[in-house]
């Protein structure tokens, strides 16, 4: 693989660098905010992103069709399984409303939302979830994708006689989409298992962009991201010992690396989590 060069490979913070922007399709979204806050309600929100390029299709969900609970609840999000008027299957992704305390996690749940929304809409690649839009459910701004039924590729090989060769296939396709992001200045900041899902023809594809960075954006975030979302078994040593704080393409390597051993072996990284403990109590 051909990586960006190695004064490329920091953090990935909110520069203030600019990067042609698609023309607003709201005036008063564009002209009015630079940055996106919590004082934003959800109509400006979604009309601000609008006017980025990230679709809206509020009016294509069949609010009927979807379910009473969320199928999949996460750390900050919960997943909701619905329809599109066309009967497509789709996931609504939305915060989880019972994870905001005070104004301040709002604030970071509704900006992680935004975030996630506009990084994503940057992408397309074979084995990447496509994004179809974002939508406003149940009073929340939600993110669109098509539902895989086959769940996680941890789900996948679990139920299935993937052979080895297979199996190494899918290291490969994980790994081309890994930098077809890299190569637009994306960090995913949080590559596992369970962020890769599989398509009803068995293809992996990458998902969960709840904590990646993109180097250049055309408009600022009223609070700082960090990178609150990796997981220990998957997370390389400077995000375990606090060296970095912010998703970055070394990270992400690494990452990738534990994916691909997963696969291969058909096991998590580090059976044992005091074995990742144990390493950061002693360089901590």
């Amino acid at each position: 693989m051909n990586y960006p060069d190695s004064n490329k490979l920091g953090p990935y913070q909110d520069a203030n660098q600019t990067q042609p922007e698609e023309e607003p399709t709201s005036q008063s979204a564009a002209s009015t905010h630079t940055r996106i806050d919590s004082s934003m309600s959800t109509d400006e929100m979604i009309d601000f992103l609008r006017s980025r390029g990230v679709r809206g299709i509020t009016d294509q969900i069949d609010s009927s069709s979807a379910t009473r609970f969320p199928t999949i609840v996460g750390g900050m999000s919960e997943v909701y399984e619905a329809r599109l008027t066309d009967g497509s299957r789709v996931a609504i992704k939305c915060p989880r409303i019972d994870s905001w305390g005070d104004d301040m996690h709002m604030q970071l749940l509704l900006e992680r939302t935004a975030r996630e929304l506009y990084v994503w809409s940057k992408c397309a690649h074979p084995n990447l979830v496509p994004l179809i839009g974002m939508a406003q459910f149940r009073g929340q701004i939600s993110l669109i994708s098509p539902w895989m039924e086959n769940g996680t590729i941890s789900q996948y090989l679990s139920h299935t006689s993937a052979s080895l060769t297979t199996r190494y296939r899918m290291c490969e396709m994980i790994s081309a989409v890994t930098t077809h992001l890299h190569d637009r200045g994306i960090a995913h900041g949080n590559i596992k298992g369970s962020k890769i899902l599989v398509s009803k023809d068995g293809t992996p594809m990458l998902g969960g962009f709840g904590n990646a960075g993109l180097r250049e954006m055309s408009f600022q975030f009223s609070s700082v991201q960090s990178n609150t979302g990796f997981t220990m078994r998957w997370a390389a040593p400077e995000l375990l010992i606090g060296e970095c704080e912010m998703p970055t393409l070394y990270a992400d390597i690494y990452a990738l690396g534990m994916v691909s051993l997963g696969l291969s072996l058909q096991v998590n990284p580090y059976i044992d989590p005091l074995i990742v403990s144990n390493y950061c109590e002693r360089k901590s």
